[in-house]
């Protein structure tokens, strides 16, 4: 009687100890699912992002080439539909730096606003000299010229980050 008991308590010692470790496993694996969810729905954002920056930057340049080769009397054809362009892939940058905002972290939200914020003062220079009918000045050119390389700058720190975000390993 002894013996059956303790063989029934050890019976059911080990059913517990093996359902404690089934449900340890579930739970890890679920938070590793997670995990692997978020970084890739991340590094979609963050591509997103970054295609519309380069569409972005090649409008800009774009725009300004179009506006120093415009006569200043006249707002040709050309100018219209580029500037246009170059507003609405700013817009889109902007809809894209809302979405890194939602995937997170702070930190890549932060150089994200700070690179948009950049690339709305660059269209807005150049969109000054339309509605001014002006053209860009030696100093107005060299001050934009900092500011967009510094936008590239922060394009390639955004790149980085996101690549170290990506490829780190979860704690666990």
């Amino acid at each position: 009687m002894l013996g059956a008991g303790v063989g029934v308590i050890g019976t059911l010692g080990t059913a517990a100890l093996t359902y404690l470790a089934t449900r340890r496993q579930a739970e890890d694996a679920g938070r590793v699912q997670h995990r692997q969810k978020l970084r890739d729905e991340r590094k979609e954002t963050y591509l997103a992002f970054l295609a519309a920056l380069e569409e972005f930057q090649f409008e800009i340049a774009t725009f300004r080439a179009a506006l120093q080769g415009a006569a200043t009397e006249q707002t040709p054809p050309a100018l219209s539909e580029v500037r246009r362009t170059a507003g609405e892939r700013l817009t889109s940058l902007y809809r894209q730096c809302n979405r890194v905002g939602l995937a997170g972290p702070e930190g890549m939200s932060d150089l994200a606003n700070e690179i948009r914020v950049d690339a709305t003062w660059a269209f807005a220079r150049l969109d000054d000299h339309v509605r001014d009918g002006t053209v860009p000045t030696a100093d107005s050119v060299r001050t934009y010229l900092r500011k967009v390389s510094q936008l590239i700058d922060q394009q390639r720190r955004f790149v980085r980050e996101a690549e170290q975000l990506l490829t780190a390993t979860p704690p666990r």
